[in-house]
């Protein structure tokens, strides 16, 4: 037992990081790529591996090889993969965890209950059942609200891993005694075979096979740029590239956030010179947009705006009388978009001259270095 609880233990950490992995990259073929990622491929089998020593040593042993591979797993995933300055990267790390955890511990429960009954029930329903809490829990944790399709990509990844897991409960057929006699064992099999003797062994070939796929991993890049999803025959499509390539404009909006005291002097004077800085960097588009200029535009049509505006001066009593009045139920029809409900943050929005999801990201990371430098 020790030695296949060892070797499940291992091909459970293995199955996880691979996962891990390869479910960044969606399958750029057939027009595959918002519904399928190549992890779906790989991950069923870490439900095999349990069910295996679920089957073999009960669901106590099962347990202790999920937490193992689980170790294992999310180890290696933390150390070579997760980039801590890359929110997406955070997010898939604790998705995988989560869901991996969440999924496995339910599938040795449910094939525990099963397991008296024909021999598919068991890991058929715990499979099925297992794949879709982990593939909905890990890609709505991973990619919620990040503009990729992860409804789509989920969908298309559970069905894969419910096919594999079908496809791996399909009966080996027995060979012919005459025909499984001529079959001579060749040294490289019987290397691999003189390993289960030396469970080092396996650890040591384990981590070697495993380094040159880490680095490996390391040159991979995420990307999703929307462009990959268009049909360029379309009209309607190049007209959609040309207005986005001639005007240079992202397709939903960027956010500043300033914290501090907003509706005073000093507060004007730092959103003056942020909105300043945003219009002088050449990658920002158009003019952005925030609680002064919006409020600028109201007064225009609101008396009782335009006189609190006109009284501002150096005294603190005026910018005091302006904040409450933007917090009264009647300011908050102009300022609830951009000023929140303490007067202490506001946000500034504006466009990228960008559509790649990669290329925000990174001007987002240099733009918020950027405005450390101006605090309230």
């Amino acid at each position: 037992m020790n030695k296949l609880f060892l070797l499940l233990s291992i091909l459970m950490g293995a199955v996880v990081l691979a996962s891990n992995y390869l479910v960044q990259f969606p399958i750029k073929h057939y027009g595959l790529q918002d519904i399928l990622t190549y992890g779906a491929f790989s991950y069923p089998i870490a439900f095999l591996i349990t069910d295996l020593a679920n089957r073999s040593y009960g669901k106590e042993v099962a347990r202790k090889i999920v937490y193992i591979g689980f170790a294992i797993g999310i180890s290696f995933t933390l150390i070579f993969s997760t980039n801590f300055t890359d929110l997406i990267s955070i997010r898939i790390a604790v998705g995988s965890g989560t869901a991996f955890l969440v999924a496995q511990l339910l599938d040795v429960q449910i094939f525990d209950k099963l397991r008296k009954k024909q021999w598919f029930i068991a890991p058929l329903t715990s499979s099925i059942i297992g794949s879709t809490i982990d593939t909905f829990l890990f890609f709505s944790i991973s990619f919620y609200g990040t503009g990729i399709p992860w409804i789509t990509l989920s969908l298309g990844d559970l069905m894969v891993k419910i096919l594999v897991a079908l496809m791996m409960l399909i009966p080996p057929k027995k060979l012919p005694l005459e025909k499984s006699g001529k079959n001579e064992i060749g040294p490289v099999s019987k290397w691999i075979g003189s390993l289960t003797k030396t469970p080092l062994k396996v650890i040591m070939v384990t981590i070697i096979v495993s380094v040159p796929m880490f680095i490996g991993f390391q040159q991979l890049e995420v990307g999703f740029d929307q462009r990959d999803n268009f049909d360029t025959s379309v009209p309607v499509v190049q007209d959609f590239l040309t207005i986005s390539d001639e005007f240079q404009s992202s397709p939903s909006p960027l956010y500043a956030v300033l914290e501090g005291d907003v509706i005073s002097q000093e507060g004007r004077l730092l959103y003056d010179e942020v909105v300043s800085s945003l219009e002088q960097n050449s990658k920002v588009t158009g003019l952005p947009i925030g609680i002064w200029s919006v409020l600028e535009e109201s007064r225009t049509s609101n008396p009782e705006l335009d006189t609190l505006m006109l009284s501002l001066d150096g005294d603190q009593s005026s910018w005091l009388d302006l904040e409450q009045w933007l917090l009264s139920e009647a300011g908050r029809n102009i300022s609830s978009g951009t000023l929140n409900s303490k007067a202490s943050q506001t946000v500034i929005s504006f466009q990228a001259a960008t559509l790649d999801w990669q290329a925000t990201a990174d001007f987002e990371s240099e733009l918020s270095e950027f405005l450390k430098v101006f605090v309230i």
